[in-house]
């Protein structure tokens, strides 16, 4: 199942903490799946609190992935009074209970049979460096050990495990810690909680990890500072944690219909058991107590970008937007096996975009249905490649300031082309952007892949916590992709003549539109005139 994709790279899936919830399940199989991970671990608890223990139990039998047996799933096993689970308050202990009581009704003999041959723990080797993968800890599999566990205990426990990661679950909140020694240097992972996440985030949570070159690692996951070497060797390792947006009502309704608590259920919308979420609430009473009318613009720049939620901590509309456009840039450079990848996670990404009368909703809906149809076979992907190479003028020729289609085709003509690529040059590296050479192509400053890169790398900076990275983003949009950028998609979307890069085309065209609406401002209207051509 290993993936290691271009050079010595290793991506790993790890999930964790399933409880019963079959709908966050299949999201984050198709996200893992879309993002081309092809090796997964699950670290337990496959069942507990959800309405669907059956289905689940079933579902990952099915699809074979080793998993490292959880403490619910060793207690339905042994046919224990409780699971064993930590409660912070009296409701919280009766809801678990209940939870309990029915996950231990619906399982058959079949099911628990399986939840009791799960091994307490599953034992990598990746090119020297061991990796430990269980729920709790190595000691005891309902050991609470969250992201403020001091660095030395972490430390201790990996030390007695006798490996150089632990990979856990059980505390449903996503974390990476590494810890340098006198000889080496150990590293902690936590996976998160696919099914009931407990940091604030209602979405499903997945870890990758990624091992290889440190030159490979930072180019796949940048914004982990936790990256380090792993062990005494010298392979990379850091982590990038994916949250997946699916619908929780239907599984609220489904809890409830099973005589589930309502109290219980509510969780799933907020990310937040009871005692958390009351505790943030008189914390939010207190914030906007105390808050004045001034407010840093920057900040509220940041806000603007979000999705509106009170706090600065939401970051769920960056998160689709990040992913639209790293998606789009692989269309427009990477390799046929990218791109397959590419559209179908550009088409989940971009399912939060505003709906525009100025696009073509259906066209968009059919072009990627004959995209996604085309790159499965070995004549489309070479109708795109050569349809590609016919659009940009050559692989080594394009250039954006004088060329948009082909050599003989000029339809953007930059009146300073060198004063725009210094620019671009100190644009990029105010913002600390190295553009990624992605399926092994490396473009310049201008090239429509590079800046959209760009858009993506200023959004993570954002969702990672420098707001000044959106005010970056507002004026790189506003200064470049807004004006040529857009023209370049009606163009290519109206000339391609095979699927995919028609595809690239309209797609970039919507999302273009609905980046302009999130930064209020409007389309140039020699680009907005999409039925009448280019410029005159």
């Amino acid at each position: 199942m290993t993936d290691r994709g271009s050079g010595s790279v290793r991506r790993i899936a790890l999930y964790s903490d399933v409880h019963g919830n079959l709908a966050a399940l299949e999201s984050v199989l198709e996200d893992i799946e879309g993002r081309g991970v092809s090796e997964r671990y699950c670290l337990g608890d496959l069942v507990g609190y959800g309405p669907h223990p059956v289905e689940v139990v079933e579902r990952i039998r099915d699809l074979g992935d080793p998993v490292a047996q959880g403490n619910y799933d060793r207690a339905i096993s042994e046919h224990d009074a409780s699971p064993g689970s930590r409660y912070e308050s009296a409701r919280e202990t009766l809801d678990g209970a209940e939870s309990y009581a029915y996950t231990v009704s619906s399982l058959s003999s079949e099911h628990v049979d399986f939840l009791g041959r799960l091994a307490a723990e599953v034992v990598l080797d990746v090119d020297g460096v061991g990796i430990l993968l269980c729920h709790g800890s190595p000691r005891r599999m309902v050991e609470v050990v969250d992201a403020d566990t001091p660095p030395a205990s972490l430390a201790a426990h990996i030390q007695e495990a006798g490996v150089d990661v632990v990979c856990c679950g059980h505390v449903h909140v996503p974390f990476h810690r590494s810890m340098p020694t006198e000889s080496s240097v150990l590293h902690w992972v936590n996976a998160g909680s696919v099914g009931r996440p407990r940091d604030g985030d209602p979405r499903a949570a997945w870890v990758e990890l990624v091992l290889g070159t440190h030159e490979e690692v930072l180019a796949a996951a940048p914004m982990d500072i936790a990256c380090r070497r792993a062990g005494c060797t010298d392979v990379w390792i850091s982590t990038i944690t994916h949250r997946v947006a699916y619908d929780v009502e239907p599984v609220i309704h489904d809890m409830i219909a099973a005589g589930l608590p309502p109290t219980l259920a509510a969780g799933l919308r907020s990310g937040l058991e009871e005692h958390a979420w009351e505790a943030l609430m008189v914390e939010r009473a207190a914030h906007d107590a105390e808050e004045t009318a001034s407010q840093d613009p920057v900040r509220a720049e940041y806000l603007l970008q979000t999705c509106g939620h009170d706090g600065g901590s939401c970051t769920c509309a960056i998160d689709d937007r990040t992913a639209s456009y790293e998606s789009l840039a692989r269309l427009f450079r990477d390799d046929v096996s990218g791109v397959v990848v590419a559209i179908r996670h550009l088409r989940t990404a971009m399912r939060s975009c505003r709906v525009s009368r100025n696009v073509d909703e259906q066209a968009i809906r059919e072009a990627f249905g004959d995209a996604d149809r085309a790159v499965r076979t070995g004549e489309g992907r070479r109708a795109f490649l050569e349809e590609r190479r016919r659009l940009f003028g050559g692989e080594s020729r394009f250039d954006p300031f004088s060329n948009v289609l082909s050599p003989d085709e000029s339809t953007y003509v930059s009146a300073d082309p060198d004063t725009c690529l210094v620019v671009l040059g100190l644009t990029y590296r105010e913002g600390r952007f190295t553009s990624p050479a992605i399926g092994g192509i490396e473009r310049g400053l201008g090239d429509i892949a590079t800046e959209l890169s760009y858009m993506g790398h200023c959004l993570r900076m954002a969702a990672a916590g420098d707001p000044a990275a959106a005010v970056r983003a507002r004026r790189f949009f506003i200064e470049h992709l807004s004006t040529w950028a857009v023209l370049f998609a009606v163009v290519v979307g109206r000339e391609a003549r095979e699927p995919v890069m028609r595809y690239a085309g309209l797609a970039l065209d919507k999302f273009l539109t609905c980046e302009a609406a999130t930064f209020r401002h409007s389309i140039p209207s020699h680009c907005g005139a999409r039925s009448r051509g280019l410029r005159d």
